[in-house]
């Protein structure tokens, strides 16, 4: 990325309150556009996405209209009243309670990235949850740090292989124990019960599932598919066969 395109990037940012040295960053704006602005697949299938929010200061407790607008555009209300929330502009949520709808549609953390200020952690536990605030040892891993939390949440890592996984991917064995330590009280497993309670009633979509149409949600059961001479599934000779219109 060219300074040209750095420095456009750098105006586009949303800071409320004149930047650093001003006890707080603003964070809510963020967290309002996930919790509110945004369609998810994983939503409409049962599941949760994930949502990270990264910090070494504590948020502002109240939203301002006049930010909401100026950084989401000023038919925000409209897009909510599009999109089911019923949002009065003269009686915003508080952060509290926007991060609180959040998690409804979430796997949500906060990332600590240090304390800038003495309250930056307990800020952030009365807004997530102590399980949901996860201290960052080192910025550098942050990526690590991401993949263990959705691994543990996913069920596909235990505890008991955190410390290994980390130190394979170059983490070294001290902030491996400290990452460890920070995620052992996350929700773990908390996507793999969701998964469970949606396929008591559908198979979900796996790599090579076939649809009828791209805004279907589940997939075509394997035995609709029209099979071949040789007991290959066929796209090419009677792509209308079975009532199914490939894509």
């Amino acid at each position: 990325m060219t300074s040209e395109k750095l420095v456009e990037q750098l105006t586009l940012m949303v800071p409320e309150g004149n930047g650093h040295g001003n006890h707080g960053e603003d964070p809510q704006y963020g967290l309002f556009g996930a919790a509110y602005l945004t369609a998810s697949y994983n939503n409409r299938l049962g599941l949760k996405d994930y949502d990270f929010t990264i910090s070494d200061e504590p948020a502002r407790e109240y939203l301002d209209e006049r930010e909401l607008k100026r950084v989401f555009g000023p038919e925000v209300f409209e897009k909510l009243t599009e999109n089911g929330f019923k949002i009065d502009h003269r009686d915003l949520p508080s952060t509290k309670e926007v991060v609180q709808d959040l998690l409804k549609r979430t796997h949500g953390f906060f990332l600590e990235a240090g304390q800038q200020y003495s309250n930056t952690h307990s800020f952030w536990v009365d807004m997530f949850g102590a399980e949901r605030v996860v201290v960052l040892p080192d910025v550098a891993i942050l990526p690590h740090v991401q993949a263990v939390i959705v691994g543990l949440t996913e069920g596909v890592l235990s505890m008991c292989e955190v410390v290994d996984f980390l130190t394979e991917n170059k983490v070294s064995k001290e902030e491996a124990r400290l990452i460890a330590r920070s995620v052992s009280n996350i929700p773990i497993g908390a996507q793999a019960e969701l998964r469970k309670k949606v396929e008591l009633e559908h198979r979900l979509p796996q790599k090579g599932d076939l649809f009828r149409a791209k805004t279907d949600l589940w997939p075509i059961d394997p035995s609709e598919i029209p099979q071949d001479e040789g007991g290959d599934n066929s796209t090419s000779s009677n792509p209308a066969q079975g009532n199914i219109h490939w894509l």
